[in-house]
C-alpha cells in the first residue's frame, strides 16, 4: 500500500505546485511509482509544471464517480518513467464529488502506486478538507515570511482538527540574501514560528519559473539548484541519509 501525501499551503504564492511536481519527479527518478493528482479545481496547473500540457482531458471526478477506470484516467509522463498524473475538473464537477468517493478513489490509487501526491488548493476550504480526509501525511509549503508562516500555522491547526498527525514543513523559495539582511526568517525561526518539524528547504532558483514557463519538468532542465533540493526532500521521505545543505 502506497503513501498518500497532501501538499498544501496556508496562502497562495508559495510555489506549492512546483514542489508537488518536483517531488513527484524526484521520487520517480528514485524508482518509485508516483501518481500526482491535481486537486486545485478550477485553477489546475500541475500538468504544465510536470511538463505534461497535453495530458488527457479526463480528471479525478471521472474516476471518483466511477464513470471511468484508472487506466482511462491516469496519464503516464512521456519522458519520466513511473510518473503519472490525474487532472482536476472544473469546480462544479469537483464539488459534486463526495468526500467518501474521493477517499475511496485515493485509496484505490494507493494500491497501484508507491506514492500518491495531492496538490491541494492554497488556503483552507472544502477541497483542503477532502484531501486531508484521504491523506496519510501532509507537507505544508511555506515561504519564510511573517504572513505566510501565520497562515501556515492556521493550516496546521485545521489539519490537526481533521486528524492528520504526520505534518512537516517545506520551506520554499528561500533567499539567503533576504535572510542575511533579516528581511526573512531563518530556518530555525520558521520552524519555531509554525511549530513543525522540517522536511526540506528549497532555495530560490530561477530555473523553476523558466521550466514552468516552457511547460517542462524541472528535472529535464537541470539537476542543480532547486532540483537538487527537491531530490534531497524525496530522499528524506525515503529515509535515505541526506547531508543538510543549509
Amino acid at each position: 500500500m502506497g503513501l498518500v501525501y497532501m501538499i498544501a499551503s496556508g496562502k497562495g504564492g508559495t510555489g506549492k505546485t512546483s514542489v508537488t511536481a518536483g517531488l513527484a519527479s524526484a521520487l520517480s527518478i528514485l524508482g518509485r511509482r508516483v501518481c500526482a493528482v491535481d486537486v486545485d479545481a478550477g485553477l489546475p496547473n500541475l500538468d504544465l509544471v510536470l511538463g505534461m500540457p497535453e495530458a488527457g482531458l479526463l480528471d479525478f471526478a471521472d474516476l471518483a464517480n466511477g464513470s471511468k477506470t484508472p487506466d482511462e484516467v491516469v496519464t503516464e509522463h512521456p519522458l519520466l518513467p513511473r510518473l503519472f498524473y490525474i487532472g482536476a475538473p472544473d469546480i462544479e464537477r469537483a464539488e459534486a464529488v463526495s468526500k467518501e468517493a474521493f477517499r475511496a478513489m485515493v485509496s484505490g490509487l494507493a494500491e497501484r502506486f508507491d506514492y500518491v501526491l495531492l496538490d491541494v488548493p492554497a488556503g483552507l476550504g472544502p477541497f483542503f478538507e477532502m484531501a486531508a480526509l484521504a491523506s496519510d501525511r501532509a507537507l505544508l509549503v511555506a515561504t519564510p515570511d511573517t504572513p505566510c508562516l501565520r497562515d501556515t500555522a492556521a493550516a496546521l491547526a485545521e489539519l490537526t482538527r481533521l486528524g492528520v498527525e504526520d505534518v512537516r514543513l517545506v520551506l520554499n523559495m528561500v533567499d539567503k540574501t533576504r535572510v542575511a539582511k533579516k528581511h526573512a526568517y531563518n530556518i530555525d525561526q520558521s520552524m519555531d514560528t509554525v511549530g513543525l518539524p522540517l522536511a526540506g528547504v528549497i532555495f530560490r532558483d530561477d530555473n523553476v519559473a523558466v521550466a514552468a514557463h516552457h511547460c517542462k519538468a524541472l528535472f529535464l532542465r537541470t539537476r542543480r539548484g532547486a532540483a537538487r533540493d527537491l531530490m534531497d526532500l524525496a530522499k528524506r521521505l525515503e529515509n535515505f541519509p541526506v547531508k543538510p545543505r543549509f
